[in-house]
């Protein structure tokens, strides 16, 4: 997702730039076409804007990280974590001296045609959203942006799109697995014809969709746990959730 961005960016026109320590092999070859950094303060120095697409695990360190690097330009954390862990983040970028932006993701990386957005919130007037909105103006990523609903608003409406997706992904998946395990899979297959045939074709789906990508959606899995808690709603169902995919990922 985060080199969809960059692609999305670097096609409008603004120069693109990555910091290439510590990257696999895999990720050098999707950012080929960006100006490469050896070091995160030379990016630092060099950069505006950061925008942040990493697992949610990951995005509070990464703002230390960026901002221990020197940068003081505007952070637009794009990751797919709760209010209360963007407010984290929030914190680290301003306390840094950088201004900030809170963003969301929802939809897939786009290829050649829009149809995925980046959502993104300010807590003031949009000012700030607006103007990196912009960057995105005519690109594959709609960059909508949410006025009044408070500074997290991006990430809270990426998560709550994420609880049914995801988390009724991984209840799909754990039906499935324990029908196998209860001996009657065939049967459940069976019913499904009878009662609702879209559903073998959903799991189908599902676990092309996941596969590889299940460690990724754990930490997401316990950041809609925490919103949902915090909105006075049971985390449990996604605390499973994040069962379920850290099975998944053991597997791979």
């Amino acid at each position: 997702m985060g080199a969809a961005i960059a692609r999305a960016l670097h096609d409008n026109g603004h120069p693109v730039a990555w910091c290439s320590v510590g990257r696999s092999e895999a990720t050098a070859s999707r950012a080929e076409r960006f100006q490469k950094f050896e070091q995160l303060h030379e990016l630092a120095a060099w950069a505006t804007t950061v925008v942040s697409v990493i697992p949610p695990h990951a995005a509070a360190e990464t703002a230390e990280s960026v901002v221990q690097a020197g940068f003081q330009g505007c952070y637009v954390d794009a990751n797919a974590i709760a209010p209360q862990t963007a407010a984290t983040v929030q914190g680290i970028a301003e306390r840094g001296g950088c201004s900030y932006v809170d963003g969301g993701i929802i939809g897939p990386p786009p290829k050649k045609t829009a149809g995925s957005r980046l959502y993104l919130s300010d807590g003031g007037d949009g000012t700030a959203a607006r103007r990196i909105s912009t960057l995105f103006e005519g690109s594959i990523f709609e960059a909508p942006v949410l006025v009044g609903l408070g500074p997290h608003a991006a990430s809270a409406l990426k998560i709550v799109f994420a609880a049914w997706t995801k988390g009724s992904a991984a209840m799909l998946l754990a039906t499935a697995r324990s029908a196998e395990g209860l001996g009657v899979m065939d049967a459940l297959r069976s019913e499904w014809e009878q009662s609702i045939p879209e559903m073998a074709a959903r799991l189908e789906r599902t676990n092309g969709a996941v596969g590889s990508k299940a460690w990724r959606y754990i930490g997401e899995m316990l950041e809609i746990a925490s919103a949902f808690e915090s909105a006075g709603q049971p985390g449990g169902f996604h605390r499973a959730a994040a069962e379920v995919y850290q099975q998944i990922a053991d597997e791979q």
